[in-house]
């Protein structure tokens, strides 16, 4: 069900600011959806689908989507995150590359 919210908001184009960062943490979609991993991995390829996606936002906390899922374990979406073109990231600030380079 969550899936098909996302899609039709989506579908909406402009009328929906898909990097809107509206919760107290300052989180966008995309933040929101890695760190629920595997549950929010159809979610999170939806929102990557969408060209607007900021990829690199950051909430208040100054941490990013992959941050978020890197620092929770979710490898899947990691990945996932790392393919896209558009993500421009410094891994000293994602926690498993901390200290391996």
């Amino acid at each position: 069900m969550q899936t098909g919210v996302v899609d039709l908001l989506l579908q909406q184009g402009s009328r929906v600011d898909i990097n809107c960062q509206n919760n107290k943490d300052g989180e966008t979609a995309l933040s929101a959806a890695a760190r629920l991993g595997g549950q929010g991995l159809h979610i999170l390829k939806l929102i990557l689908e969408d060209s607007r996606t900021v990829l690199n936002a950051v909430d208040k906390s100054g941490k990013s989507a992959l941050w978020h899922a890197d620092s929770k374990g979710h490898v899947q979406v990691v990945n996932e995150l790392l393919k896209d073109p558009r993500l421009h990231s410094d891994l000293t600030y994602v926690p498993s590359a901390v200290g391996k380079h």
